[in-house]
């Protein structure tokens, strides 16, 4: 035939793409611990972490972000930085912090922790500052390209 007729075809529109999380921290009142095995917050329930005095508040949030194995950090004048790690101590610490044991009571989940006020460890004396889960967003989606369908023959509307 000596005309085509191109129809478009209709493509999906490709959905956009997710912001990543910009919130590193969440901050709770109180001190920084887990559950215990029926579901409670213990104060004696934490995982190994490394310690060091007289940290200002934004001083302690700002070694946790740096430090890849902190996953909250309790600040009360002093600094914990609390691992995931459920028994014995930290391999290593940041410069200037000491390693600390963890807790006596067994924890449900040692990578979960919560703020807590207990005592005079409440704020503005005392935070729990959390490490908010990094959401990684979805690869980009390949462009729509468009597509057409051939026919012979002259272009016309449908009746």
């Amino acid at each position: 035939p000596r005309a085509y007729c191109y129809i478009k075809v209709d493509a999906p529109t490709p959905a956009p793409t997710p912001e990543p999380t910009t919130e590193t921290f969440s901050t709770e009142s109180g001190l920084c611990r887990n559950k215990d095995t029926d579901g409670n917050w213990n104060v004696r329930s934490y995982g190994a972490a490394c310690n060091r005095a007289a940290t200002s508040h934004a001083d302690c949030e700002s070694a946790c972000e740096a430090w890849p194995s902190c996953v909250a950090a309790g600040s009360y004048g002093g600094c914990d930085l609390f691992t995931a790690q459920a028994t014995g101590i930290p391999d290593s610490c940041p410069e200037g912090f000491t390693a600390g044991s963890a807790g006596t009571i067994a924890s449900a989940d040692p990578a979960v922790y919560s703020g807590q006020n207990y005592g005079s460890h409440q704020a503005p004396r005392a935070y729990c500052y959390i490490r908010a889960e990094v959401s990684t967003p979805s690869p980009t989606p390949e462009p729509t390209v468009e597509t057409f369908s051939t026919e012979p023959g002259l272009c016309r509307n449908k009746d």
